[in-house]
Protein backbone atom coordinates (compact mmCIF):
# COMPACT_ATOMS: atom_id res chain seq x y z
CA UNK A 1 0.00 0.00 0.00
CA UNK A 2 3.06 2.63 1.11
CA UNK A 3 4.31 1.84 -2.69
CA UNK A 4 0.70 2.98 -4.21
CA UNK A 5 0.49 5.59 -1.86
CA UNK A 6 4.34 6.85 -2.88
CA UNK A 7 3.67 6.01 -6.92
CA UNK A 8 -0.09 8.54 -6.69
CA UNK A 9 1.58 11.16 -4.47
CA UNK A 10 4.22 11.45 -7.31
CA UNK A 11 1.42 11.22 -10.20
CA UNK A 12 -0.69 14.10 -8.09
CA UNK A 13 2.60 16.24 -8.05
CA UNK A 14 3.38 15.80 -11.48
CA UNK A 15 0.83 15.03 -13.49
CA UNK A 16 -2.14 17.83 -12.05
CA UNK A 17 -2.59 19.89 -15.02
CA UNK A 18 -3.49 19.08 -19.10
CA UNK A 19 -0.69 20.09 -20.78
CA UNK A 20 -1.37 23.25 -23.66
CA UNK A 21 -1.16 21.63 -27.19
CA UNK A 22 0.11 23.82 -30.08
CA UNK A 23 -2.52 26.27 -31.56
CA UNK A 24 -4.90 25.59 -28.32
CA UNK A 25 -6.95 28.54 -26.87
CA UNK A 26 -5.59 28.98 -23.56
CA UNK A 27 -5.60 31.79 -20.68
CA UNK A 28 -3.75 34.14 -18.19
CA UNK A 29 -4.54 36.04 -15.31
CA UNK A 30 -2.89 38.55 -13.34
CA UNK A 31 -3.34 39.11 -9.65
CA UNK A 32 -3.08 43.05 -8.40
CA UNK A 33 -2.61 43.97 -4.90
CA UNK A 34 -5.86 45.13 -3.10
CA UNK A 35 -6.83 49.11 -4.79
CA UNK A 36 -4.98 48.72 -7.64
CA UNK A 37 -7.23 50.03 -11.20
CA UNK A 38 -6.37 51.22 -14.67
CA UNK A 39 -5.17 48.86 -17.43
CA UNK A 40 -2.57 46.05 -17.37
CA UNK A 41 -0.92 45.02 -20.99
CA UNK A 42 0.21 42.05 -22.01
CA UNK A 43 3.23 41.86 -24.49
CA UNK A 44 3.69 38.40 -26.05
CA UNK A 45 6.57 36.88 -28.45
CA UNK A 46 6.41 36.33 -32.08
CA UNK A 47 5.01 32.83 -31.45
CA UNK A 48 2.33 33.94 -29.87
CA UNK A 49 -0.75 35.08 -30.45
CA UNK A 50 -3.68 37.69 -28.27
CA UNK A 51 -7.26 36.76 -29.18
CA UNK A 52 -8.49 39.74 -27.55
CA UNK A 53 -6.38 42.99 -26.31
CA UNK A 54 -3.20 43.59 -24.97
CA UNK A 55 -4.65 46.45 -22.58
CA UNK A 56 -7.05 44.80 -20.39
CA UNK A 57 -8.87 46.69 -17.32
CA UNK A 58 -7.86 45.68 -13.86
CA UNK A 59 -11.29 44.10 -12.72
CA UNK A 60 -11.72 43.10 -8.89
CA UNK A 61 -8.20 43.36 -8.63
CA UNK A 62 -7.28 40.66 -11.86
CA UNK A 63 -6.91 41.17 -15.94
CA UNK A 64 -7.25 37.92 -17.49
CA UNK A 65 -5.94 37.77 -21.55
CA UNK A 66 -6.87 34.88 -24.27
CA UNK A 67 -4.24 33.50 -25.51
CA UNK A 68 -2.66 31.13 -28.71
CA UNK A 69 0.54 29.86 -29.02
CA UNK A 70 2.83 27.48 -31.37
CA UNK A 71 5.16 24.74 -29.80
CA UNK A 72 8.08 25.83 -27.45
CA UNK A 73 8.56 27.90 -24.52
CA UNK A 74 7.54 30.96 -24.89
CA UNK A 75 7.59 34.15 -22.25
CA UNK A 76 4.60 36.67 -21.33
CA UNK A 77 5.35 40.22 -19.86
CA UNK A 78 2.52 41.86 -17.71
CA UNK A 79 3.16 45.19 -17.28
CA UNK A 80 1.37 48.08 -15.25
CA UNK A 81 2.78 51.09 -15.28
CA UNK A 82 6.40 51.57 -15.24
CA UNK A 83 6.66 47.81 -13.56
CA UNK A 84 6.84 44.13 -15.63
CA UNK A 85 7.14 40.71 -15.14
CA UNK A 86 7.46 38.06 -16.89
CA UNK A 87 5.95 34.36 -16.54
CA UNK A 88 6.90 31.55 -19.13
CA UNK A 89 4.70 28.72 -20.93
CA UNK A 90 5.18 25.91 -22.08
CA UNK A 91 3.23 24.90 -25.25
CA UNK A 92 3.83 20.85 -26.37
CA UNK A 93 2.32 17.57 -26.94
CA UNK A 94 3.76 15.80 -24.17
CA UNK A 95 2.76 15.53 -20.42
CA UNK A 96 4.58 18.88 -19.32
CA UNK A 97 3.88 21.90 -18.53
CA UNK A 98 5.52 24.88 -16.57
CA UNK A 99 4.80 26.08 -13.32
CA UNK A 100 1.22 27.17 -12.81
CA UNK A 101 1.84 30.54 -10.78
CA UNK A 102 4.38 32.87 -10.33
CA UNK A 103 4.18 34.80 -7.41
CA UNK A 104 6.13 38.33 -7.71
CA UNK A 105 7.87 40.09 -4.85
CA UNK A 106 7.56 44.27 -4.47
CA UNK A 107 5.34 45.06 -6.75
CA UNK A 108 1.49 45.97 -7.74
CA UNK A 109 1.36 42.99 -9.21
CA UNK A 110 0.88 39.99 -6.85
CA UNK A 111 0.99 37.32 -9.24
CA UNK A 112 0.50 35.96 -12.98
CA UNK A 113 -1.13 32.53 -13.25
CA UNK A 114 -1.15 30.45 -16.16
CA UNK A 115 -4.91 28.53 -16.37
CA UNK A 116 -4.63 24.91 -16.69
CA UNK A 117 -7.23 22.23 -17.35
CA UNK A 118 -7.01 19.84 -14.41
CA UNK A 119 -5.93 16.47 -15.87
CA UNK A 120 -8.69 13.94 -15.25
CA UNK A 121 -6.85 9.95 -14.57
CA UNK A 122 -9.54 8.59 -16.30
CA UNK A 123 -10.34 11.17 -19.03
CA UNK A 124 -14.45 11.41 -20.14
CA UNK A 125 -15.07 7.63 -18.41
CA UNK A 126 -17.45 8.43 -14.57
CA UNK A 127 -18.03 5.98 -11.99
CA UNK A 128 -21.51 6.95 -11.26
CA UNK A 129 -21.19 10.73 -12.63
CA UNK A 130 -18.05 10.89 -10.43
CA UNK A 131 -14.85 11.59 -11.99
CA UNK A 132 -12.18 10.32 -9.68
CA UNK A 133 -8.79 11.86 -9.07
CA UNK A 134 -5.68 11.37 -7.83
CA UNK A 135 -6.71 10.36 -4.61
CA UNK A 136 -9.61 8.78 -5.26
CA UNK A 137 -8.24 6.11 -7.40
CA UNK A 138 -5.60 5.73 -4.38
CA UNK A 139 -8.25 4.98 -2.11
CA UNK A 140 -10.36 2.64 -4.86
CA UNK A 141 -7.26 0.80 -5.43
CA UNK A 142 -6.60 -0.09 -2.05
CA UNK A 143 -9.67 -0.71 -1.30
CA UNK A 144 -9.75 -3.41 -3.44
CA UNK A 145 -6.39 -4.58 -2.87
CA UNK A 146 -7.16 -5.02 0.65
CA UNK A 147 -10.11 -6.90 0.14
CA UNK A 148 -8.53 -9.14 -2.61
CA UNK A 149 -5.44 -9.34 0.13
CA UNK A 150 -7.82 -10.73 2.41
CA UNK A 151 -9.32 -13.77 0.54
CA UNK A 152 -6.23 -14.59 -0.30
CA UNK A 153 -4.53 -14.61 2.47
CA UNK A 154 -7.87 -16.10 4.11
CA UNK A 155 -8.14 -13.07 7.04
CA UNK A 156 -11.58 -12.48 7.61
Amino acid sequence: MIHLLLLVGWMAGHLTYEPIYPQETYSVTAAFKEGVTGNAELVVDSGTELLNEASQAITVGMATWNLRSTEGEHILNVKFGSQTESKDVLVTTEVRYAEPIKVAQHSDIESIQINYKALKPLGTTSLIGWYPGWLGLYFIFSLIGSLAFRKVLKIY
